[in-house]
């Protein structure tokens, strides 16, 4: 397979040319990805992010797709902490201006919520709860944060088979990520997953199938997010 370094000798300065070889570079980067070459896929990414910040400058939100794609490399690796950075950087390109990307800024905060989930732990929920409770004294109750504290709060209750307040949490965390990221986000289809375990765990295999359904038919959309245990939902299936 060639390799990236290949493709960035023979690129040209010319705008056309370079944004034709960066398109290379992702495709070579996807390919190497899903045969899980991830550090050569993170190369690849990482050189079609240096081609277009030259070429188009380092404040175009265009850099975001490359930013996703080192994100999600980083979640393939579990290396949440540098994925999350990598997200940040993407958030900051969608603030810039005096009129912000809503529906991309809601689409990589729900990135960020499903990083920040997985990073979150049983001895810190206490904390979360506080957390919690000062968003909604800030009047953003909603907020995609709250979502994922109450994901992880209702698996945790799960896990202590109180089904019944899990499910209030879960409830909770569907509600608010359907406001904020939409029905079609990749960490909606984790929750709704997640919930199916529940379904499944109190006799309601009907409904955790049609659950199960619809995440599987989100992830489809992204289809490099199964490759990561962050949004992986087949195991949890049977």
């Amino acid at each position: 397979m060639q390799t990236c370094d290949k493709k960035v000798a023979s690129a040209t300065d010319d705008n056309k040319t370079a944004l034709q070889f960066i398109n290379e570079l992702t495709v070579l980067g996807d390919k190497l990805f899903l045969n899980t070459n991830y550090q050569a896929a993170y190369h690849c990414y990482q050189q079609a992010l240096d081609m277009r910040s030259r070429t188009l400058g380092k404040s175009h939100t265009s850099l975001s797709i490359d930013l996703y794609n080192l994100a999600t490399v980083s979640e393939a690796n579990e290396q949440y902490d540098q994925a999350e950075k990598l997200y940040l950087k993407a958030l900051n390109l969608f603030n810039r201006g005096n009129q912000p990307n809503k529906e991309k800024l809601n689409e990589f905060q729900g990135y960020l919520a499903a990083i920040r989930y997985a990073k979150m732990t049983e001895s810190n929920l206490d904390k979360l709860q506080l957390i919690s409770k000062a968003f909604k004294q800030l009047h953003d109750p909603d907020n995609i944060r709250i979502a994922a504290i109450n994901h992880k709060r209702a698996n945790n209750l799960l896990k202590k088979k109180l089904t019944s307040e899990s499910e209030k949490a879960f409830k909770k965390a569907i509600f608010i990520s359907q406001q904020k990221i939409g029905n079609n986000h990749p960490y909606f289809a984790k929750i709704l997953s997640d919930y199916a375990v529940l379904m499944q765990l109190t006799a309601r295999k009907t409904q955790a199938e049609t659950l199960l359904k619809q995440a599987r038919q989100i992830l489809d959309h992204y289809p490099k997010k199964r490759y990561t245990s962050l949004y992986q939902i087949e195991q949890q299936s049977n």
